[in-house]
């Protein structure tokens, strides 16, 4: 898909966005805003409260109650913590109202003038957090009711008026100075925060919950060929685009939590009282406001023990891991990540190793090919089966480099086979993950040449669920691969949903009976008729057929009578390492 429409233009309502958080303040997230608002109407109300006394006996209840009210605002506003954005831009004109009707019950008296004060707050509070369209209505709300108190209480006009633009400096210089400050804090492409605002957001969000233990989740995404696009478009397509991204943000935080741009093509949302589907829910809300933009995302909840530092390299970890799966992905990290960092750190470290179970011709009983298969000895716990480590692998990611890893060792094996006088093909395990990478055929194919080994040597074993999707670099790779020699296996054959129009135009040479039907030979499970079919369809196809889990000589016997020449499963061997196993293989020549 050409780049001209992959990446739109921004919308207007996304412009609309984008130019409002670039006039209002970095620091009007909700959390500061209910705190800061709070404090404000918990200080005016205990203020009115103080001054009671001061007046006529017959005001002193209604008096009270309007700084009962202020109070009780306020301890409201502490409870909740996280106060919609439409409530939080009505409390200053309540407030207003509050202040006016405090002024006039105690006209007359010194007390009046220093309740005027407490517009002060109003105007602080709107030119600190709001635009300056929404400072300025707030501004409006006030002048009226100063000129409100005058008709009332007689407050002469000059007094009136020194009032107002006393106020009006003062919230026009709060504005500026506050304008002025965030600058630093913001990004001026996107109008969000920048990484340094980010991570003392995050910081905040772990305090908020060792403190109160409510939820917290972050989500950081990474724009998917975003280079490509600057480069084929040039910056400003890519500034379009990021400013299209950052409104989209913004929209799906607004109200709830805080949206920054954490680097050059990656923004990090943080979403206050939001556990980890409710993420999961915000992304796939991004993914459709972005729309046909893609982009990899991680996501993870925030826990009490957890730091900054550990909460930023989790996020990176499972983008990574996002990344490495094609792109358009979506990586939960959560304290698994620990599982990805010891197994990144075995592939590089050493502790893996090659287990190969041989495939056996089941007449002849002879070894005609092996399957390759990645063990762990990890020193702490020896050796730790692939059930243990592979499925986090292929959903962090780290699959990719798994998998290199065993093409190398596999290939490199095989270089010694030979020079040994041992020739045998071996099968490797290719997850989608890997064959939906756009480069895999190319680096296969590469470490085979390094390693002097002739590609119709090697078979790719891929399960029938990843054959069955349809997407274009699988079936790109898998075609390369048999072009150039490679042998292609469906493994589980039976398990998945291929049609046989579409087995015709994949690029297979084998397919691998699931060794639940060879199960079902003897636990009356009925495989019988089954593998006949599978039989009957590899022989028509002129694939190779294999079945794998032969645990018993009846089956092995059951399945040579129904025509399946090849076999592998404990009944022949167990996995074993390279050492154990070359004993047993055929060497060529005399």
């Amino acid at each position: 898909m050409p780049f001209t429409t992959a990446w739109p233009a921004p919308s207007a309502d996304v412009r609309r966005h984008s130019r409002y958080f670039r006039t209002a303040t970095a620091i009007a997230t909700p959390q500061r805003m209910t705190a800061v608002v709070a404090g404000l109407y918990a200080l005016g109300g205990f203020t009115v409260l103080a001054g009671v006394l001061a007046v006529r006996p017959e005001r002193w209840l209604p008096l009270s109650l309007l700084g009962a009210t202020g109070v009780v605002v306020a301890a409201a506003l502490a409870a909740r913590r996280n106060v919609p954005s439409n409530v939080l831009a009505a409390l200053p004109a309540l407030g207003a109202v509050i202040v006016t009707a405090d002024i006039a019950l105690a006209a007359g008296t010194p007390l009046a003038h220093a309740y005027a004060l407490l517009y002060l707050f109003v105007i602080v509070d709107a030119s600190f957090f709001f635009d300056w369209w929404t400072a300025a209505l707030h501004w409006a709300v006030v002048a009226v009711a100063q000129v409100t108190t005058a008709f009332v209480t007689g407050v002469s006009w000059v007094e009136v008026g020194a009032v107002l633009v006393t106020l009006g400096v003062a919230g026009g210089v709060t504005g500026w100075l506050v304008r002025v400050a965030a600058l630093a804090g913001v990004d001026p492409l996107t109008g969000l925060v920048d990484r340094g605002v980010g991570d003392r957001e995050i910081e905040a969000a772990v305090g908020r919950v060792a403190r109160t233990g409510e939820d917290a989740a972050l989500v950081l995404i990474d724009l998917d060929a975003f280079s490509t696009l600057n480069h084929e478009q040039g910056v400003a397509a890519g500034d379009d685009v990021l400013v299209q991204v950052a409104g989209a943000c913004a929209a799906v935080v607004a109200g709830t939590g805080t949206g920054c741009r954490f680097g050059s093509d990656e923004f990090l949302l943080i979403l206050a009282r939001a556990d980890r589907e409710q993420a999961l829910v915000t992304v796939a809300d991004l993914r459709r406001r972005v729309a046909p933009v893609r982009f990899s995302a991680a996501v993870t909840t925030v826990s009490r023990a957890d730091t900054r530092a550990g909460i930023a390299w989790r996020l990176m970890t499972a983008l990574r891991g996002a990344t490495e799966q094609g792109g358009g992905a979506t990586v939960v990290a959560d304290d698994s990540a620990t599982a990805t960092v010891r197994l990144r750190e075995a592939i590089a470290g050493g502790e893996l190793e090659m287990h190969y179970q041989p495939i056996v011709h089941l007449g002849r009983r002879e070894v005609v090919g092996l399957e390759a298969l990645v063990r762990w000895r990890d020193p702490d716990r020896g050796l730790v089966p692939p059930d243990s480590f592979v499925p986090h692998a292929e959903r962090d990611g780290t699959i990719v480099d798994l998998g290199r890893w065993v093409v190398a060792e596999v290939c490199r094996q095989m270089r010694q086979w030979a020079a040994e006088g041992v020739e045998v093909p071996v099968a490797v395990n290719a997850s989608h993950a890997e064959l939906n990478r756009s480069d895999f055929a190319d680096r296969f194919l590469r470490t085979c040449r390094e390693h002097g080994v002739p590609p119709s040597a090697i078979v790719v074993e891929v399960t029938e669920t990843t054959v069955a999707r349809t997407e274009d670099r699988v079936m790109a790779n898998l075609e390369r691969l048999r072009a150039a020699g490679v042998g292609v296996s469906i493994d589980d054959f039976g398990t998945g949903y291929s049609s046989l129009a579409r087995l015709q135009r994949l690029p297979v040479t084998q397919l691998k009976i699931d060794r639940a039907f060879v199960a079902a030979l003897e636990d009356g499970g009925g495989g019988g008729p089954v593998l006949s079919v599978i039989v009957a369809l590899g022989a028509a196809l002129g694939l190779d057929v294999v079945a794998e889990g032969i645990e018993t000589p009846a089956q092995a016997e059951v399945l040579g009578r129904l025509g399946v020449r090849h076999g592998q499963g404990y009944h022949f061997a167990r996995p074993m390492c390279a050492a154990q196993l070359a004993a047993g293989l055929v060497r060529r020549g005399p």
